[in-house]
């Protein structure tokens, strides 16, 4: 399994929501490609549960990695990343 293609974030933390809240608990991601070869990350969970919230968090911790800007997080692994893409639901109304 090549390690170049880890994503390992430690207490991340989204950096709108952190200013909105004092509330905000810090999230770990942990990614790595499947034996396979396949890179895939599936979030499920009840509506209003915060998937939004921490796919956004990886997003904009990845992009802000890739600018050289401070990152909010203990510790971020990551690899260069091409791209970006999402699809949230019709109805999310997150800043």
């Amino acid at each position: 399994m090549d390690n170049f293609y880890r994503v390992v974030i430690k207490e991340g933390r989204h950096p709108i929501i952190e200013l909105l809240t004092d509330q905000f608990v810090p999230k770990d991601t942990s990614m790595e490609p499947m034996k396979d070869g396949h890179k895939c990350m599936i979030l499920t969970g009840p509506n209003m549960g915060g998937k939004t919230s921490y796919s956004r968090q990886v997003a904009l911790i990845s992009i802000m990695a890739q600018l050289g800007s401070f990152v909010p997080a203990q510790s971020a692994t990551l690899y260069p990343f091409d791209g970006i893409f999402t699809r949230m639901g019709a109805q999310d109304d997150v800043m």
